[in-house]
């Protein structure tokens, strides 16, 4: 996995363990500014279909100006895409805390 700033081209780290139950969970380096980011993903070498994802990190949000909805939150199959949407209830977006992505 790779995050990085778009407007500077700095590279946060990232993680990628695995979880006794086969699934992968990728941990990002909290980002320090704000702007557009691009996180790529590899499996086994390819790239996994979708990426590479962008998102726009803004001004800290409380958990009740954001969230989630979609079939994507509560099903999954392997080699079919699903999808879930994080709404921010106001004009900024997604603050510079942590964001967890379970694969």
């Amino acid at each position: 996995a790779e995050l990085r700033h778009v407007d500077s081209d700095t590279i946060l780290d990232t993680s990628v363990t695995t979880r006794q139950d086969g699934g992968h969970v990728v941990r990002l380096e909290r980002a320090e500014k704000c702007g557009k980011y691009r996180l790529s993903l590899w499996w086994s070498g390819d790239v996994v279909p979708g990426c590479p994802l962008e998102f726009t990190v803004a001004e800290r949000l409380t958990a009740k100006e954001i969230s989630a909805t979609g079939e994507g939150l509560y099903n999954a199959w392997t080699k079919k895409s699903s999808s879930f949407n994080v709404n921010a209830l106001q004009t900024k977006l997604v603050s510079a805390g942590r964001l967890k992505i379970r694969v």
